[in-house]
């Protein structure tokens, strides 16, 4: 997993990504890029949803599956320790 995809994901497991363009701006990189990030996350069959008041996105982990670690790998949330 490439650097900014891990800081990406790490930034929606704590729901403080911020705006999409918050996100390029933090990363140096077109916002158009951000939304490539988030379909490669989405390609493991993570749910990601965006939370308007907040201003974040966010993992919908209603029985779903999330990334964890530093590869893409994926797990159950139960076997995933705080």
């Amino acid at each position: 997993m490439s650097e900014r995809l891990y800081k990406l994901h790490k930034l929606i497991l704590s729901e403080k990504s911020g705006t999409p363009d918050e996100i390029a701006i933090a990363f140096g990189v077109a916002r158009a890029t951000v939304y490539r990030d988030l379909d490669m996350i989405r390609s493991f069959g993570i749910t990601i949803g965006y939370n308007e008041a907040a201003q974040t996105y966010y993992y919908d982990m209603e029985g779903k599956k999330i990334l964890y670690g530093g590869v893409f790998k994926v797990e159950k949330i139960t076997d995933i320790e705080s």
